[in-house]
């Protein structure tokens, strides 16, 4: 075999390792929760918002670039994915759509004082105003 072929070989088995993960991942889920005919059309939309994410998914739900985003996980701005192995790591789009609520949360707090009073709070602390 020439090494193109090889290579054409390793590609058709990762996409089918891709394939198989996905599958195991979705089995997981289901034995977590209970099946799409008990959750009825409420659940559905719960079991599709519960879907595993990779990297590049993340990033374009996010609309950042992945260099960012790695920056971001080694700083801790944003949240560490679950390892399925060596190279494979996903996170869940709950978990990302919880952090985001959470950020927006934060942002949304008013920006504490800082540096000196001015004038008018002097006086007025002054003046027991």
């Amino acid at each position: 075999m020439n090494r193109s072929t090889l290579l054409e070989h390793i590609r058709t088995l990762q996409r089918e390792v891709d394939s198989l993960m996905d599958i195991v991942i979705a089995m997981d889920d289901s034995e977590l929760q209970p099946t799409q005919c008990q959750q009825g059309q409420q659940g559905q939309q719960e079991a599709s918002s519960d879907r595993w994410l990779n990297v590049r998914q993340v990033c374009e739900f996010l609309n950042i670039s992945q260099t960012t985003f790695y920056e971001g996980i080694r700083n801790g701005v944003f949240p560490k994915g679950n390892v399925f192995g060596p190279k494979t790591i996903r996170w869940r789009i709950s978990d990302i759509k919880a952090w985001l609520a959470l950020k927006r949360e934060e942002s949304a707090e008013p920006a504490k004082r800082r540096g000196r009073p001015s004038r008018i709070r002097k006086i007025g602390v002054l003046c027991n105003v």
